[in-house]
């Protein structure tokens, strides 16, 4: 190995840097979206040409990737274009070369320690993470366990069943686990892969299911761990080590799962859907609740296993906390996720330290292994005094503010890496009051997490000290002061916005953010925003006069859907005609609602019959107006982001249960009572508040394949609009829902569509261009359409003022591939700013 030992620190700007992510398990994904949150928080540190990326294929091929594709929502989205793997001699060479090696490779041949052992074979210690051995001990469950007991702390009691075993003899596989391992109190057992992460193919099964619970865990590998289920509260806990190999716990994080009102058999495990999509129905609360003494002693323990182990670097500790105060231990993590909200980050913001000056530690960490000495000296530089101010708004009332918080901190982590901008992170609440928020509080996985916090602020303000004192002198270099970063959240009226800010940027959706309220507040104030003026996002806003407008534009080659609107309260009214309901029949119908979500129930109740009988006929007589045999669209006339919208192709199995938990008033439904396709009992369709519902043609014919499904970014002055590329947007269902739009590694994305040739791509930018000119939208929006290749014609679905700014939307990637703008993420912000100053001015 070639001796990098320099005897003096070398900048930042001189370090090569290898990211590697991907890899062959499930959590692939999840993996992308880590290392696009290292690759956007060292970008700026570093120098871009300096970073490598990396990606691993399913079959563990090794394939430089062009860094635009980082920024995909899923690893299917590129997957598919030519890619040319590194040969052995090409890797090795990288291998040896790269200043420090990163590998953000979750579970199988990153986890296990097989990468790192690739690396340690030519020589290298400048890795990222923790040696071969530890890993292979933290992601074969049991041995973790095992491994646990050695240090003399409580575990959860296991059984481990093979799948050979499993196919040799399920039955006595089945008695053995069952018997040997204690059931909660209602008799039940965790099931879970022995060597996989964020819970797949975990279950929660009693004696009648445990067959499937096991059939469910070996699709992710030939080992299930069958496990007590522990009753108490869970927690995560991030571990970090300091220049001096110093072990330092950061502050437990408890979670809680919320208990469903619309599925009665949930499990209440922590899912995968749960961790990742806020508003899925996950708690979290950091620093746990309890004395400090506890929370000291689980920080204690966690040093203890951490060295046990043979960890280094960073380990996220997981676990649950009985009533009595006994810490059990479950699943160490040797490479804990790094997506941008995780709870690394939640932990470090309470330590004062922001994304870049965790990854600058961790570089330095790796790269001290060697003998190199790295100045990351400005990785706490403040913003100066001169540089613009720009307030980020996120947050709202509306059902969509799960999604505007994702956009919202996405948005202030990309333009703080510029480092061009003073940037000040204001949320708005459910009451349209505005706070200015510190790091933390945006860190936060909910709007509800954040209201929480936002009313008890004092509870807040007591765990800084005690952070102060966890601290000590750890992380000298690469964090702020404690009390500084943790600012106690401060309430700001709108009319002190131009004495502090020189520009806002809205990441809000749907509501005031959409409808113009606030960009005609912000032009009474005489200030410059992101997004169209306020008559235009008033106009995109409403479904039905965008329909109107792609009709009265007259664009060759777009149109417009057949539409009927119906009030909310007229809906009973246009029922009533067709079986004898009134009011008070519909208000006893919402009564029953949680009873009703029993199939069985809908079936034989004859209220619901009733309702169900007027519900099919009202919707056949608006099938035959509107020309829709397939089926029909129902929507809210003013929303967006896939709120409240049902792609019917059964209008008899899917209206009735849809219109009646829109007429309760539910926030949400879930996905599985209205696409039988749908297994994940988790997923959903975000309901806001109707009080217009859109009755929409179907455009699909009875071959799917004959239209597709397409979302295209525009962006520009107005009268001078340019479309990116097209995405092709692949659905598990007949609409895209929130997850799949929002949801890391959720949705699937082809940018341009492969079945498109070059002349189609332009003449769809050409057509959405026009369409977006004569709307008279300015900065950018983002059209989505249905496209019939065959005929060469696009249906307009609907317009977005503010589209979604999450990590996981597809607009970034247009802006990356579209070879005219080749913007990156935080270059496609700062450009959305100039636009909004240059429409200002």
């Amino acid at each position: 190995m070639t001796n990098h030992a320099q005897a003096v620190p070398r900048p930042s700007q001189q370090v090569t840097l290898t990211i590697f992510f991907g890899g062959p398990s499930n959590e692939r994904n999840i993996s992308l979206d880590s290392a696009r949150t290292l690759y956007d928080s060292v970008r700026k540190k570093l120098a871009e040409t300096n970073i490598t990326l990396v990606f691993i294929s399913r079959d563990t091929q090794f394939f430089r990737l062009d860094p635009k594709w980082i920024y995909s929502n899923t690893i299917e989205d590129f997957e598919h274009l030519p890619h040319q793997p590194l040969q052995a001699d090409a890797l090795n060479r990288l291998i040896k070369e790269s200043d420090v090696l990163c590998p953000i490779v979750h579970g199988a041949y990153g986890e296990d320690g097989q990468l790192s052992a690739r690396f340690e074979a030519q020589g290298r210690q400048a890795y990222l993470g923790s040696p071969p051995a530890g890993l292979a001990t933290t992601l074969n469950k049991q041995q973790t366990v095992a491994a646990i007991a050695e240090r003399g702390f409580p575990t959860v009691p296991n059984a481990l069943i093979t799948a050979a075993a499993w196919a040799e003899d399920a039955a006595r596989e089945r008695e053995r686990a069952w018997h040997q391992v204690p059931g909660d109190t209602l008799n039940q057992r965790i099931v879970k892969p022995n060597r996989a992460g964020s819970s797949d193919g975990v279950s929660l099964s009693g004696v009648d299911t445990f067959d499937e619970a096991v059939t469910r865990a070996l699709a992710f590998g030939d080992e299930v761990l069958v496990e007590q289920r522990i009753e108490g509260r869970e927690f995560s806990l991030i571990v970090l080590q300091d220049q001096d190999d110093s072990i330092v716990p950061l502050a437990p994080t408890g979670i809680a799962i919320a208990e469903s009102d619309t599925d009665p058999n949930q499990d209440n495990l922590y899912t995968r859907n749960k961790k990742y999509m806020p508003g899925a129905g996950a708690r979290h609360q950091t620093p746990l609740a309890g004395p400090a003494e506890l929370l000291q002693r689980m920080r204690t323990q966690a040093v203890d296993l951490f060295q046990a182990l043979g960890l280094r670097d960073w380990a996220r500790f997981d676990g649950f906390l009985s009533d009595d105060g006994t810490i059990i231990w479950s699943d160490l993590n040797g490479i804990p996720g790094c997506g941008l909200d995780s709870f690394l980050f939640q932990q470090a913001a309470l330590f004062g330290m922001r994304h870049a000056d965790v990854f600058s530690l961790l570089i330095t960490r790796a790269a001290a292994r060697e003998g190199r000495r790295l100045d990351f000296s400005d990785a706490l530089g403040e913003d100066p005094a001169s540089r613009r101010r720009v307030a980020v708004i996120g947050g709202g009332a509306t059902s969509e503010r799960h999604v505007s918080r994702m956009s919202w901190f996405n948005v202030t982590q990309k333009l703080a890496a510029l480092q061009q901008y003073r940037i000040h992170t204001i949320y708005l609440d459910a009451e349209e009051a505005f706070w200015e928020v510190p790091a933390f509080v945006a860190l936060q996985h909910t709007v509800d997490e954040i209201e929480a916090v936002l009313a008890d602020v004092d509870a807040y303000q007591r765990a800084v000290p005690l952070v102060q004192t966890w601290r000590g002198t750890h992380f000298a270099g690469y964090a702020g002061d404690v009390a500084a970063h943790n600012f106690a959240p401060r309430r700001l009226k709108l009319a002190d916005f131009p004495a502090r800010f020189d520009f806002v940027f809205l990441a809000l959706h749907g509501g005031i953010g959409e409808n113009g309220t606030m960009q005609r507040r912000l032009d009474q104030l005489g200030l410059p925003y992101n997004g169209s003026s306020s008559q235009v996002a008033g106009l995109c806003m409403d479904k039905q006069a965008t329909n109107q407008k792609c009709r009265e534009f007259a664009i060759p080659g777009f149109e417009a859907p057949g539409q009927h609107l119906v009030a909310r309260n007229d809906l009973i009214v246009e029922l009533s005609r067709y079986a004898d309901l009134d009011a008070a029949d519909l208000e006893t119908l919402t009564q029953r609602l949680p009873e009703l979500i029993a199939a069985e129930q809908r079936v034989t109740d004859p209220l619901f019959q009733r309702w169900a009988k007027a519900v099919v006929r009202w919707a056949a007589g608006l099938q035959a107006t509107l020309q829709s045999d397939q089926g029909l669209v129902l929507k809210p006339k003013a929303d967006g982001c896939s709120s409240g919208v049902l792609v019917s192709r059964q209008p008899e199995h899917q209206l009735p249960i849809f219109l009646l938990f829109m007429m309760a008033g539910r926030d949400r439904i879930p996905q599985y009572l209205l696409y039988p396709k749908v297994t994940d009992r988790e997923l959903f369709i975000a309901l806001p508040r109707f009080d217009e519902i859109l009755v929409e043609q179907m455009l699909a014919g009875a071959d799917p394949e004959t239209f597709m499904e397409m979302t295209i970014g525009v962006i520009g002055t107005r009268g001078k609009i340019t479309a990116f590329y097209p995405s092709e947007t692949l659905a598990q269902t007949d609409v895209l829902s929130l997850d799949e739009k929002f949801n890391k590694g959720m949705g699937v994305n082809l940018t341009p569509p492969p079945a498109l040739d070059a002349a189609a791509v332009a003449s769809i930018r050409a057509r959405l261009a026009a369409y977006a000119d004569q709307l008279g939208i300015e900065g950018y929006a983002r059209i989505d359409v249905m496209y019939r290749p065959d005929s060469d014609t696009l249906y307009l679905i609907e317009v977005n003022n503010l589209p979604g700014l999450t990590s996981a939307t597809i607009i970034y990637t247009q802006a990356l591939v579209t070879p005219e703008f080749a913007l990156k993420p935080a270059e496609f912000l700062d450009e959305l700013i100039q636009l909004g100053f240059a429409r200002q001015a």
